[in-house]
């Protein structure tokens, strides 16, 4: 999924994060992180950047437009992103943009994947990967994700999402965390499976696009007390 509706958030100024046995660790004393989050009123999702032993998943900037046309107008990476038509015009990536920038959405949060300093191969963003659809009162969450060809089979968009998801339900404390697959995007479905998702059922023509129906594998992660630490 590319992204979803747009709504509004508040980003918060202080956090911690740090690298401990090559796990991102969200150090900052959890409870008080989630009493700020609640503080906001119903459950905001707060940005913080993350880092693995390759990649830093940062802020979206304004200078990342050329980036956002590129990559969602690549027939490579759009080719089973069938919820919306890639960019055509720089009016549309500013769109993408816009929301993928929007910090103060109270429903979704999207971070810029990017190689870190230390990798000479670093030249620029390499993908995106969020939640979205988030639901406080349920503790129920979406995610998407994208990475560009060059970087396919390498493990890295496995180490996004591992970091991710474990923000995801140590900060925004999640129960639930849901994706859906184009049934045709095996590559994304092992995946998930990969980092412990259950396929729960085939969604029969989910979207209609350009004239036809897709069918998507709605995945999900449940979250037990244990696994947070809890």
């Amino acid at each position: 999924m590319l992204y979803p509706s747009i709504l509004t958030t508040k980003m918060m100024n202080e956090r911690k994060v740090y690298q401990e046995d090559s796990e991102v660790v969200v150090e900052s004393v959890r409870e008080a992180l989630k009493g700020e989050v609640k503080a906001m009123g119903n459950g905001r999702m707060v940005f913080t950047e993350l880092r693995t032993d390759r990649l830093v998943l940062r802020m979206f900037r304004k200078d990342d437009l050329q980036f956002v046309f590129d990559h969602f107008s690549d027939p490579d990476v759009s080719r089973f992103l069938y919820d919306h038509e890639p960019p055509a015009t720089v009016k549309e990536g500013k769109d993408i943009l816009k929301w993928c920038m929007d910090y103060r959405s109270k429903d979704h949060i999207r971070w810029c994947i990017e190689l870190n300093e230390e990798n000479e191969n670093n030249h620029g963003p390499i993908g995106t990967c969020g939640f979205h659809c988030y639901n406080p009162k349920t503790g129920e969450a979406e995610i998407g994700y994208d990475l560009r060809k060059k970087s396919w089979n390498s493990g890295l968009m496995t180490e996004a999402l591992g970091v991710m998801l474990k923000y995801g339900f140590e900060v925004f404390d999640l129960k639930r965390v849901i994706a859906y697959v184009a049934s045709e995007n095996l590559a994304s479905c092992h995946l998930l499976e990969k980092l412990g998702f259950t396929r729960e059922r085939t969604v029969i023509d989910q979207f209609e696009f350009r004239g036809m129906y897709y069918d998507h594998e709605l995945y999900s992660f449940q979250c037990n007390e244990s696994d947070n630490g809890k």
